[in-house]
């Protein structure tokens, strides 16, 4: 669905990811045999255009958008928004909340498994010495959100028994958000609603909220609460796109503007 609509718009075919045809790359997501098609790209100094869901109002149908990134997996929300940007942002009608400058917990959401091992690293290792570090740097609470692609029976097994976090009984983010003195996560969208709702993060890996926080777990008693969020969301909303946005070439043309 995203690549057709991306295809038309940029007047090119929708092809199989493999042999590798001359070219730049779009994708959607990193599966399906995509990720050695990445790779080869990368290796080969090839532009190669990223999709997936929206750091904004993300969804699976017209109405939602989804994320188009130029030699990133994701954008980290630097640079000037124009005013164009800035209209894309105001369109999305989401409000900024004041920075949290108290909180009793701090919210990990960690990378799902297979997310880790499509691009090499473990999520289990990245979770056990995330609480490791943050044990060593604060005793708030740590209150742990694991996606549902997890799927493990014992999950908090691998954390030891230091410090070990409380799981999470919430449905929603925002329910934990509520209270939290930070969120912590490697790359995950969770990041920009935590910014959005005034909730310092931390990201260990870049990503659409870098801009916005730190990456340093030593520092999580004294987390980011400055810089122009405002400036950011709508450097995000322009690198996302309806559907429709895609199909009649606004997406492409915005692509080929960006720096």
């Amino acid at each position: 669905m995203v690549c057709n609509a991306f295809a038309q718009g940029a007047k090119t075919d929708v092809v199989g990811p493999a042999p590798l045809k001359p070219g730049d790359v779009f994708m959607y997501g990193a599966l399906r045999g995509l990720l050695p098609t990445l790779r080869q790209a990368q290796r080969e100094g090839r532009k190669w255009y990223y999709s997936d869901n929206a750091y904004f109002l993300p969804g699976k149908d017209e109405r939602a958008y989804f994320r188009i990134t130029k030699n990133a997996l994701q954008h980290d929300g630097s640079g000037k928004a124009t005013a164009e940007h800035l209209q894309r942002w105001h369109a999305l009608k989401l409000q900024i909340q004041p920075w949290r400058t108290s909180g009793e917990h701090v919210v990990i959401c960690p990378p799902g498994r297979l997310f880790g091992a499509t691009f090499g690293f473990s999520a289990d290792t990245w979770l056990e010495d995330t609480v490791e570090r943050l044990r060593s740097f604060t005793d708030r609470l740590l209150i742990l959100r694991r996606k549902m692609s997890w799927n493990d029976a014992k999950p908090l097994e691998i954390l030891g028994s230091r410090g070990m976090p409380k799981a999470s009984v919430r449905t929603l983010l925002s329910e934990d958000l509520a209270g939290a003195w930070a969120l912590v996560t490697h790359s995950s969208n969770s990041a920009v609603e935590a910014v959005l709702a005034g909730v310092p993060v931390f990201c260990t890996h870049p990503c659409g909220s870098s801009e916005m926080g730190l990456s340093d777990l030593s520092k999580i008693e004294t987390p980011r609460t400055d810089g122009d969020r405002e400036n950011w969301a709508s450097i995000l909303a322009a690198h996302q796109w309806r559907l429709s946005e895609m199909r009649d070439g606004t997406a492409w043309r915005m692509l080929n503007e960006a720096a």
